[in-house]
């Protein structure tokens, strides 16, 4: 059987009641892998910390990263499951899509409800994560995250729900793949893209809503400190208020990567001629969503800018990975 390395990170899968004090951080890694079915693979396992994932910070994502790089390159690991706390868990997953390459499968899963609660899913996820992480067909497809039985690409998927035990969905793609009884079964395998190379993670990149006469303010003061880049999470297509347009220009001009993202669905496009659209923001020199949402363009961004430092640089990857 294929040997699987398990790396627990906390969150509600490894959380218990604690009196009035509420749910919180309790089981180790020997735990939770302890009543795992013994018939799917071998299995290591490690705990790298037990915190609730709003806890987690950039210095977490690279250790967890420089991790699997170790167990799946060094160290020869079949595959690599990461049990983790729901609330970040897309933004871990996204990082290391973008920055391990897909030489076995990286399954990310979680839990909804906690080890002190009826219906506990914790130990049916972790059971699914390490079957996808053992499956052959999950190699190439970058990292995954898989709960209540689906498989979702990290690049699409999206905690979509605060309590449901689905609370997991891929948006305008659906999942790509479910895990039934103990089969894996595959809808789609669509090609992983290139990888970033290894480097830092920037300073936190702000998101900023631009919503109905919403002010610009806080954009210029973040320029005029020196913030590096933010994302701009517009309206519809990627709209931004006429405001916003000249604040735009004055902060790229000084440097600042500008992103523009939106709070809708769905691509951003190049159809409407008013102050403020897309074909303003494209000659401004923003940077565009691809479809991600603006937390996944947060952390994309924080890893271009963490390793290029010219804008043709920073555009070239932004547009590639």
């Amino acid at each position: 059987m294929k040997t699987i390395a398990i790396l627990t990170t906390g969150g509600t899968i490894a959380m218990k009641q604690q009196g009035d004090a509420g749910v919180l951080p309790a089981l180790s890694a020997r735990e939770l892998t302890q009543a795992l079915p013994g018939d799917i693979a071998n299995w290591t396992f490690e705990d790298i910390c037990n915190l609730p994932s709003p806890h987690l910070t950039k210095h977490h994502l690279q250790t967890l990263r420089a991790r699997v790089v170790d167990l799946v390159f060094l160290q020869g690991a079949a595959g690599v499951v990461i049990t983790h706390g729901t609330d970040t868990m897309e933004e871990t997953a996204f990082y290391l899509d973008m920055t391990v390459k897909p030489k076995v499968p990286i399954v990310l899963t979680g839990a909804m409800r906690s080890a002190s609660e009826a219906g506990y899913d914790g130990l049916a996820n972790l059971t699914a994560a390490v079957r996808l992480a053992a499956c052959d067909e999950a190699t190439g497809l970058g990292a995954l995250i898989v709960m209540n039985d689906e498989i979702h690409l990290a690049r699409w998927a999206t905690k979509s729900h605060t309590a449901a035990v689905n609370a997991f969905s891929s948006p305008d793609h659906d999942p790509i793949g479910r895990i039934v009884d103990k089969q894996v079964m595959f809808f789609a395998c669509p090609p992983h893209r290139p990888v970033l190379p290894a480097g830092d993670l920037a300073e936190d990149v702000p998101i900023l809503p631009a919503g109905l006469d919403s002010s610009p303010t806080l954009l210029q003061h973040l320029a005029a400190n020196g913030t590096r880049g933010v994302v701009i999470e517009g309206t519809g297509a990627g709209h931004v208020p006429p405001a916003w347009l000249e604040p735009i220009r004055q902060a790229i001009a000084q440097g600042m990567t500008v992103v523009i993202s939106s709070r809708s669905r769905g691509p951003l496009y190049d159809k409407y001629g008013y102050t403020g659209a897309y074909r303003d923001l494209a000659a401004a020199g923003c940077l565009f969503s691809d479809g991600i949402d603006s937390t996944k363009c947060r952390i994309k961004l924080m890893t271009i800018l963490g390793q290029a430092g010219d804008a043709e640089s920073i555009r070239r990857w932004w547009e590639t990975v």
